[in-house]
């Protein structure tokens, strides 16, 4: 599927809150992938608006989370400067740092705020 595709699967309340886990995990996984090429550019706002929520979220699921730090951090590096003109940027780094408390996010989230 297109970045524009999985972008809609997870943009959809419905199928997003009955999507198990790891669909998710995966969905955005691929999301990452797919918009920190050349031909993802335009969907690099809403995918870090994704990401913005999965790092949010209460009771987020560790893969859901470890696969939203690798997509910030493949989407971060492909947009390199413009990334701080992202209203969405904030949280993700605040929710990123946050995450070096968690036994099992720390290193991901170090390497992620490392790049």
């Amino acid at each position: 599927p297109s970045a524009s595709e999985i972008l809609k699967q997870l943009q959809s309340p419905e199928m997003y809150s009955n999507m198990k886990w790891k669909d998710k995990a995966e969905l955005i996984s691929q999301l990452g992938n797919k918009a920190s090429k050349e031909d993802g550019m335009h969907v690099r706002p809403q995918a870090l608006n994704i990401i913005q929520d999965a790092l949010g979220g209460k009771n987020a699921n560790v893969h859901v989370l470890r696969s939203a730090l690798i997509a910030a951090g493949l989407i971060g590096v492909s947009m390199g400067t413009d990334l701080i003109k992202q209203s969405s940027w904030k949280t993700i780094m605040i929710e990123t740092i946050k995450l070096l408390k968690n036994k099992q996010c720390f290193s991901l989230a170090k390497k992620v705020l490392e790049q």
